[in-house]
């Protein structure tokens, strides 16, 4: 995946909604908040690259899910997004369930499916 960074704006933006959804979690399954920047490669069925790939940052993570914030409109259901955890590159296979203008941004949420181990 190309090595593609947030703008500082959405950076900044994302560590204080990270730091907000801490102090109101709910959930009974455990959502780990964190503002980390990710590289999101919109995909097929067979996880060929469907365009470009955009920057975004992490909201919350958790072993079944994941929500962004990222600064494009995100019009498709399935793609690779690229992080790091606890130093180590990691890919996960995310499909959309849901999205939400969180201005000036865009917040969304999906189930991961997979990690993978590339894209073909």
């Amino acid at each position: 995946m190309p090595d593609i960074a947030p703008s500082p704006a959405l950076l900044r933006f994302a560590q204080r909604q990270s730091r907000i959804a801490r102090e109101v979690e709910r959930r009974a399954e455990a959502r780990h908040f964190l503002a980390e920047p990710v590289v999101v490669q919109p995909v097929d069925s067979e996880l060929n690259p469907l365009g470009s790939p955009q920057a975004g940052v992490t909201r919350d993570i958790s072993p079944s899910g994941i929500g962004l914030i990222v600064e494009e409109r995100i019009e498709y259901d399935l793609a690779a997004i690229s992080l790091n955890v606890d130093g180590e590159g990691v890919l996960l296979l995310v499909e959309f369930r849901w999205r939400r203008p969180m201005e000036p941004f865009e917040y969304v949420g999906g189930r991961v499916l997979r990690e993978l181990d590339h894209l073909p």
